[in-house]
């Protein structure tokens, strides 16, 4: 299993693995670093389904100081209520983890990472920021 290379990885990682302890990290053929986080909640009232696995890619040559893009998730995402997606792909760019993926456009405003992992902005609290794009539906 790949292990991470850079001192900040290293300790976003663990970071990652103190809220979802099953995190996965990978490195695909492009040299681009991947969280994969199974079971992720999502409200089913919405989604109709409970749980999703979710990635972030991470571009090591440029994070942290530029922030992560993009909340990948495995399998279709459709809403309960019929509605089209909101800034969803259903095929999303190969991800190195099993399955079908599909990417939503998905930031943090004003990203403003310490260089103390656990002060400032940090790759636990993007993934922790899916939450509320799972909330927003459509």
């Amino acid at each position: 299993m790949a292990q991470p290379q850079s001192p900040r990885m290293v300790a976003e990682l663990e970071l990652i693995r103190r809220k979802y302890p099953n995190a996965v990290y990978r490195v695909d053929t492009n040299s681009m670093e991947w969280v994969m986080v199974p079971d992720y909640p999502l409200p089913k009232e919405i989604w109709g389904r409970d749980k999703a696995h979710v990635a972030v890619k991470i571009h090591p040559a440029a994070y942290p100081a530029n922030y992560p893009y993009g909340l990948y998730v495995e399998g279709p995402m459709q809403l309960l209520s019929g509605q089209p997606v909101g800034n969803y792909t259903p095929v999303s760019e190969p991800v190195p983890f099993p399955g079908q993926w599909g990417v939503f456009s998905w930031y943090v405003e004003n990203w403003n990472p310490h260089a103390n992992v656990e002060k400032g902005n940090n790759l636990a609290r993007f993934i922790d920021s899916f939450a509320e794009r799972f909330r927003e539906g459509a």
